[in-house]
């Protein structure tokens, strides 16, 4: 099987979070990115965003990267904005028809609002294809999803708008091969 060009890598995967009654809020493993198999938090000697709230990034990732989708037959440009959740790093795509240019975000966020005091840094992290970055997210909802199943098979039902989301994404890959 061909590796990915873009893919979520976690790590520090604490399995007591996930197998918790709250395991969908607590869950925080540390998240990285790879694009060509290189790992954008490595420019800062991360191995990725320590702490992301997960389940609440996964939660954003799927309806903004629906929105991707959505906008792809309307306009020929787009920027999309997912801040890992709980931490300092988001990532945006600035989108020319099929093409994403990734950028790795360095500025805290409370919320949806950037803390006044601090500035957003944007580093340059390479480009990818729209399937390339709906491959990735649909991967990290199967992952997800199947860590849940395994370890806290009582949160699957609350699972289930994730998985229809991440089903729509899956689907509409299979029509663009």
């Amino acid at each position: 099987m061909k590796t990915p060009n873009c893919r979520f890598v976690l790590s520090k995967v604490n399995e007591g979070e996930v197998a918790s009654e709250y395991g969908f809020n607590i869950f925080e493993p540390i998240v990285g990115l790879e694009i060509a198999g290189r790992n954008i938090f490595d420019k800062l000697g991360l191995d990725g965003a320590d702490n992301v709230v997960i389940m609440h990034f996964l939660e954003a990732a799927l309806r903004r990267t629906l929105r991707l989708v959505d906008d792809i037959s309307r306009n020929p440009s787009g920027q999309y904005e997912f801040w890992l959740l709980g931490s300092e790093y988001g990532i945006e795509l600035q989108r020319h028809e099929n093409i994403l240019e990734v950028m790795l975000l360095v500025g805290y966020r409370h919320g949806l609002e950037l803390d006044s005091i601090e500035e957003t840094r944007k580093n340059r992290a390479g480009p990818i294809t729209v399937n390339d970055w709906i491959g990735a997210v649909v991967r990290l909802a199967k992952e997800l999803s199947d860590l849940f199943e395994r370890l806290n098979p009582g949160m699957v039902p609350a699972l289930k708008e994730l998985e229809s989301r991440r089903k729509a994404l899956e689907h509409w890959l299979t029509l663009q091969n």
